[in-house]
């Protein structure tokens, strides 16, 4: 090999290694920044979720107190089922689908799933109709295991809570005003 070959390879090794050592670390800080933005985007989920859960419980205890003017005893006896139920959810054990079908089989209640426009809906939109989905299935579930209540009264307290949820959306009630009449209630 002629030293002109040499000084050419050496400089093209060089070079060659430049680049992967460019390249590699181009490639650490993306997976870096995407690692970042996913666990920014996990939190942000987890807040979304979370407050949509606070707000529908909020609408589940005013719609038991205006249908069956539940106290605060009876809607801590209620929650403590729907956290029961919400871990079996969380941990896979059941799913929204399968709550839904023990509500029809057992209750004869089969629920109504009206949405518009879902395929342009964002992110934090699918989530809350998930949650919403999830926790709705799980109230009246907890309602007809804990309490023993079917279809009748389910359907009720059921529609009450849509109208709540449907003046609240429509500005004629404040969520300061509903979780107020909830205070009184104790």
């Amino acid at each position: 090999m002629s030293s002109f070959a040499r000084k050419a390879r050496r400089k093209n090794l060089k070079t060659f290694k430049r680049d992967v050592d460019y390249s590699s670390s181009v490639g650490t800080k993306a997976k870096a920044a995407v690692r970042h933005a996913t666990t920014e985007q996990i939190i942000r989920d987890h807040g979304v979720v979370s407050e949509t859960y606070d707000n529908l419980m909020t609408i589940f205890d005013a719609a038991v107190h205006r249908c069956f003017g539940w106290g605060k005893k009876m809607r801590t006896r209620l929650h403590a089922k729907m956290a029961r139920h919400l871990l079996c959810l969380k941990k896979h054990l059941v799913t929204t689908p399968d709550i839904e079908r023990i509500l029809r089989d057992e209750a004869g209640l089969d629920l109504d799933k009206c949405f518009k426009d879902a395929g342009g809906w964002t992110h934090n939109r699918r989530l809350q109709y998930t949650a919403m989905n999830d926790m709705s299935a799980i109230f009246l579930l907890a309602l007809m295991d804990e309490f023993g209540y079917k279809k009748v009264r389910l359907s009720r307290v059921y529609n009450v809570a849509a109208d709540i949820a449907h003046e609240i959306s429509t500005g004629a009630v404040e969520w300061a005003d509903v979780r107020r009449g909830l205070e009184v209630a104790r």
